[in-house]
């Protein structure tokens, strides 16, 4: 039977989390439609020999792959060739899927013939209280749309991975290969590929529960910041994307700028923020990074805006005096953005 969806599940030492993730697949119906690829990055605890479990009693859905350590990236890379679904989905190893919609999901991918599909997602903590649904607020649902329509919405331009679910023959279509060795390549997941996206549909309903609180997470602040490293070496490779691609339709290229562009300004913020202690030698690496893979966003950086509803160029400033930070201003900028949030809701 031909494969709906193809479901690629990158693990590492997640034992205690990974037969949770994986029980959140098996469905009552359509379950043979589904192709779930554990990709064991060299974990040191039982975490492939619970795959292999899951692979012996479900030969024919659940595969498993044992490579070496290779962080994140070289998890999809070693999955993405063999994923034969129409479809094709990324399902961290400390997440689950919602197994009733799940099954509601295949139906509905079986009937859409699309490059995109939107659904919903669910923010649980570790004791499992559901601490909010979210929602890519398009307009569109259960309807085919195209690209040119859904990046008009703002809501669409901030989209994460766990929305979303792609067409797997576009990955045909592009030489993609996810950055190998670092954390934070989600953000090239939903980058480059979407240079490939003309039609989209949005289902409304929860699919994907995302775990939140859990110690150890990269987005931990302190893990986060000690893997500074890891995300520019990230953007280096969107860096290289988005001069690939720059020059493909104005809607596209508008979705890639947004998505860089926030990246880009978060960067230059911690590194002027005194409060992250971080050093500017660094910055100035990254700048010049940046001016030598595009000269093009090294330009528009200039105007970038670090702190959201306040257009001061901070980064212009800092590039003509390099010993610029943004305490001060920061302080004053954030009371005024909340002074003019609150003032607006009162209207």
């Amino acid at each position: 039977m031909n494969k709906i969806l193809s479901i690629i599940i990158p693990t590492y030492n997640m034992e205690a989390l990974l037969p949770r993730c994986l029980d959140s697949l098996i469905i009552a119906e359509n379950f043979e439609k589904l192709e779930v690829w554990i990709v064991n990055d060299g974990s040191k605890d039982r975490s492939s020999e619970i795959g292999h479990e899951y692979e012996t009693k479900y030969p024919d859905v659940f595969k498993v792959i044992d490579k070496p350590n290779g962080n994140y990236g070289s998890c999809i890379n070693a999955a993405l060739p063999k994923c034969t679904g129409k479809y094709v989905k990324v399902l961290d190893s400390d997440d689950w899927f919602d197994t009733y919609n799940l099954n509601q999901f295949i139906k509905d991918l079986s009937k859409y013939d699309v490059d995109l599909v939107i659904t919903d997602t669910r923010n649980v903590d570790v004791d499992r209280n559901i601490k909010s649904n979210r929602r890519i607020n398009i307009n569109f649902h259960n309807k085919i749309v195209d690209f040119k329509e859904v990046v008009q919405c703002s809501d669409f331009l901030r989209i994460q991975m766990h929305f979303i679910t792609y067409r797997t023959s576009i990955f045909n279509e592009i030489d993609y290969h996810q950055t190998e060795g670092i954390s934070y390549t989600d953000q090239e997941w939903i980058f480059a590929p979407m240079t490939r996206v003309k039609q989209i549909v949005a289902l409304p309903y929860v699919v994907y529960n995302y775990l939140i609180g859990r110690e150890g997470q990269t987005v931990d602040k302190k893990i986060f910041m000690k893997s500074l490293p890891h995300q520019i070496k990230s953007q280096e490779s969107r860096f290289n994307s988005y001069e690939k691609y720059k020059n493909i339709s104005n809607e596209h290229k508008t979705y890639l700028l947004t998505k860089i562009s926030s990246a880009i300004s978060l960067t230059y913020f911690r590194y002027l923020n005194p409060s992250w202690n971080l050093k500017i030698d660094d910055l100035v690496k990254y700048d010049d990074m940046l001016n030598r893979l595009s000269p093009e966003l090294y330009q528009l950086s200039d105007n970038f805006p670090l702190i959201v509803g306040w257009n001061y160029r901070f980064i212009h400033k800092w590039r003509s005096n390099i010993n610029f930070r943004i305490s001060r201003m920061a302080k004053i900028g954030f009371f005024l953005c909340k002074l003019k949030n609150k003032l607006f809701r009162r209207k």
